[in-house]
């Protein structure tokens, strides 16, 4: 089956709402974004995207939308890019994998929850319609049970992602405290941890998924990975994760999160071995015990999303991993 008739078999939706849309993406180049912005593009919404690159990285139809180099740490840098816009999604922000995390709590915390701020400022004053803050499963406690939105503020994040866990909480606070008191209409998305193509393959700052990939593919025979690979995860491919962003702000602009996940739990252990049987590779499979695995079980609850948004995944592991592993290779290849 060609790869267009698949995505057809998808039944992905055109998301009519945003068509001839005056959006600003904030953080459109990156991971998540620029899939966001070219599905945004595809419906006929008139795309700005802003960001703190010179150039566009990842979107490659430049001449489709707006590009705006700025700094968001700056109040009044948010304030000359919201004019005349209808739709803001909120998606800049720093993040990392566990080391990284786990090095960088006092920077994670300040900025992101500095950029949120500044943007909801902006905003208040503007024409901007619609608000969407892009938050994190990284706000989530240490739970065995899955991760239920009610419970979000339970405690405090688990320990590796301590500041980026409450800068998204606070980000989450503050859309709340905007939307009681200026009446604006605003989302909050949970989303699981994302993987899929233009992830962050940076050893040093890669999540699980793409930090798995990069070993598969940079491993001398041998793999080490953290912790047992007992520990359990779901995911959500980027792809998902965007219809869930687009149908939220469309039927569910309330400060009242919902978490968008594939619902589908697997352990470490099994996720290593698709992503090296997919990638035909023969290698060493070794669990370094020593080394922090984060909490036994983090997987999301998505009963919320299915019955306020009507949301369900079209992408399984396999399908996400495949594709992921694919834009890799020729990523690789091409630089």
């Amino acid at each position: 089956m060609k790869k267009t008739d698949k995505e057809n078999t998808k039944g992905i939706e055109t998301f009519q709402f945003y068509k001839n849309k005056r959006i600003l993406v904030v953080g459109g180049d990156g991971f998540i974004g620029s899939h966001l912005t070219e599905n945004l593009i595809k419906t006929g919404a008139n795309v700005i995207v802003a960001g703190k690159s010179s150039t566009l990285k990842n979107i490659k139809s430049e001449n489709q939308i707006k590009y705006i180099k700025t700094d968001l740490v700056e109040l009044r840098e948010c304030k000359k890019i919201i004019k005349n816009i209808d739709i803001i999604f909120q998606l800049a922000g720093i993040a990392g994998g566990i080391e990284y995390s786990g090095l960088n709590h006092g920077s994670l915390f300040t900025k992101n929850s500095l950029i949120n701020l500044n943007m909801l400022e902006a905003a208040k004053e503007s024409s901007v319609k619609y608000y969407q803050y892009l938050s994190s499963v990284g706000i989530y406690p240490d739970k065995k049970n899955l991760l239920k939105e009610e419970e979000g503020f339970q405690n405090n994040p688990v320990k590796s992602h301590f500041g980026y866990g409450w800068a998204k909480r606070i980000g989450e606070l503050q859309c709340k405290l905007f939307s009681e008191e200026f009446g604006m209409n605003i989302s909050v998305i949970r989303p699981d941890n994302t993987y899929g193509p233009r992830d962050n393959f940076d050893p040093q700052q890669s999540r699980v998924i793409p930090s798995l990939i990069y070993k598969t593919f940079e491993s001398d025979g041998d793999i080490h990975v953290w912790g047992s690979g007992s520990q359990k995860r779901t995911f959500v491919y980027v792809k998902d994760l965007v219809r869930g962003m687009l149908l939220g702000l469309e039927k569910y602009a309330k400060p009242d999160p919902i978490n968008i996940s594939s619902g589908k739990e697997i352990s470490i252990k099994e996720l290593v071995k698709k992503i090296i049987k997919i990638s035909n590779k023969q290698i060493n499979l070794k669990f370094d015990k020593s080394k922090p695995e984060s909490s036994n079980r983090r997987s999301m609850d998505i009963t919320k999303a299915i019955k306020n948004l009507k949301f369900h995944p079209k992408w399984s592991i396999d399908e996400g991993l495949k594709e992921t592993i694919d834009w890799y290779e020729s990523y690789k290849h091409n630089n």
